[in-house]
């Protein structure tokens, strides 16, 4: 949770500024990037209060999301390509032997980076479809494209009914909102 409030502080110092788009957008995606990369938390709610502290910026905030976790899979994905599939198993046994894992291998066997589309267009983690699409070797530009276009979908979803009908979202967020000391959205 601490990791979450500093973020969501950061991004109310930023959007306070005077002529803070630029930074803000960057922090959203290096944000997304991160969080991506790490696999620690969903971007999700990070995305929507992104939104809810600037709302006239969903469309900026949606794009510059999707670029940042576009460019975290493919991190993910190289690293995975490179690591090899003994090596992964050996270091996730459980991950490799779970039906997430077989789901995303008959998906990507079957379909390749559209499977990675829509992975990446629903609200579900697509660890392990960009696993095994390390190791079924996509083409690097179509994992990009592919997770590109599937958040684009999604997160420019998201934005758009946080910035449509804000009031529910500051009800669902306030208490990490308060917790964070978030004046005022």
């Amino acid at each position: 949770m601490g990791l979450v409030l500093t973020i969501i502080r950061r991004l109310t110092e930023i959007v306070r500024r005077p002529k803070a788009t630029p930074a803000y957008l960057a922090v959203i995606s290096l944000t997304s990037f991160g969080l991506t990369v790490t696999l620690t938390i969903p971007f999700g709610s990070i995305l929507a209060i992104a939104v809810l502290l600037a709302p006239r910026r969903w469309r900026s905030i949606a794009f510059w999301s999707s670029t940042g976790s576009a460019l975290g899979a493919v991190v993910i994905y190289l690293v995975v390509h490179h690591l090899g599939w003994e090596q992964f198993v050996a270091s996730y046994p459980d991950v490799a032997a779970s039906k997430g894992w077989q789901d995303a291998s008959r998906w990507i066997s079957a379909y390749g980076a559209y499977a990675l589309l829509v992975f990446a267009a629903l609200p579900i983690p697509q660890s392990p479809v960009l696993l095994f699409a390390g190791i079924a070797e996509l083409p690097i530009w179509q994992v990009w494209l592919a997770v590109m276009v599937g958040k684009l979908f999604k997160y420019g979803l998201y934005s758009y009914f946080v910035a449509r009908y804000p009031a529910r979202f500051v009800r669902h967020y306030e208490p990490l909102l308060k917790e964070a000391h978030v004046p005022h959205v």
